[in-house]
């Protein structure tokens, strides 16, 4: 039987994969945005996306090898990112969605479909060398805490 850490990263290697292969370019988005949830969410009550945008945060700050944005601007992406996630699960007005396909950091624009799939894939090779904070998530608070000091 795979442990909890195997299952989350085959789910979120699955879902990379599943999301190059979709036509739908918002059926794609939700493939990633999976993949993101799988690999950092846990099963404490919390705000999931403030939970996912710090651990995003810290993890790609902390360990990615190439570094286009700093600490505060990946949080805010991912926040990004959920906001366009949540205007298409819930259900939101065309306008809604459209806003939300872009992400602005001062006088740069990104595509939100292409910043999350930057972060899953960096997620994912990170897992590789760091298992023990995608087995623990919490351990990135940690991390994050004990860093600040």
């Amino acid at each position: 039987m795979k442990d909890r850490f195997n299952r989350k990263f085959d789910i979120a290697i699955s879902r990379l994969r599943s999301s190059y292969l979709k036509t739908s370019e918002e059926d794609s988005f939700l493939d990633l945005v999976i993949g993101i949830e799988t690999l950092l969410s846990d099963e404490n009550k919390g705000e999931l996306t403030y939970k996912l945008s710090v651990r995003v945060a810290v993890l790609l700050s902390e360990f990615a090898d190439y570094k286009p944005l700093n600490p505060y601007e990946i949080f805010i992406s991912m926040k990004n990112i959920y906001d366009y996630r949540s205007a298409i699960v819930h259900g939101k007005a065309e306008k809604d969605i459209e806003k939300s396909k872009n992400i602005k950091l001062g006088d740069r624009n990104y595509k939100t479909k292409n910043m999350a799939e930057f972060f899953l894939q960096n997620l994912i090779s990170i897992a590789f060398e760091h298992k023990d904070f995608f087995s623990t998530p919490g351990k990135i608070e940690e991390l994050l805490l004990n860093n600040e000091s």
